[in-house]
């Protein structure tokens, strides 16, 4: 161990670290706001529609369905303002120190942006890995959660390395996609 991580080195393992570009936690942070927002727009929805169907079927008050859709309503559409509004630069001041190890039977990352000092889990519990060109997503719970791997801090290993671990996982998106193309 040293600095808390396993001692990266041998067959197979990749080693990002580094300072993440604002780009790379914008695009994160706007994703998972995003998906945050479309939740809580579609428990509105369904919360509006079960309400509707429990007044028509006599179960619920006058009072109570106005109440009710008058919360959702409201949810919904903050969930709409929240899904187009940018996120401020300002939220990214802070330069973001980033160390991904990953084996191929385990990955370990310290997630300063997240509020937890780290994670580590088997890679067979990783649900998919976005490539976006300049960096991988590496989902494991929703992209909001996601793990950063941007490729230029790359620091051992090899990006093919990297791809041979998640083989099958791996999804091209925007330029990744299209470079793949060609």
């Amino acid at each position: 161990m040293y600095g808390g991580f396993f001692v990266a080195g041998g067959m197979g393992v990749v080693v990002f670290r580094g300072i993440l570009n604002k780009k790379n936690m914008k695009s994160q942070a706007a994703k998972a706001k995003r998906i945050a927002a479309v939740s809580v727009a579609l428990v509105a929805v369904a919360l509006i529609l079960i309400v509707m169907l429990l007044y028509a079927t006599g179960e619920a008050p006058v009072e109570e369905v106005k109440d009710i859709c008058a919360s959702a309503i409201t949810a919904f559409l903050i969930s709409i303002v929240l899904f187009f509004v940018p996120i401020p630069d300002r939220m990214f001041l802070n330069q973001c120190h980033i160390t991904v190890e990953i084996e191929p039977d385990r990955l370990r990352c310290d997630r300063p942006y997240h509020g937890a000092p780290y994670v580590t889990m088997p890679v067979k519990d990783v649900k998919r890995v976005l490539d976006y060109g300049e960096c991988y997503y590496i989902i494991y719970t929703d992209m909001g959660q996601a793990i950063i791997c941007q490729k230029d801090l790359l620091r051992e290993g090899t990006l093919e390395e990297f791809e041979e671990i998640f083989a099958g996982k791996i999804k091209r998106r925007g330029k990744a996609k299209a470079k793949r193309a060609k």
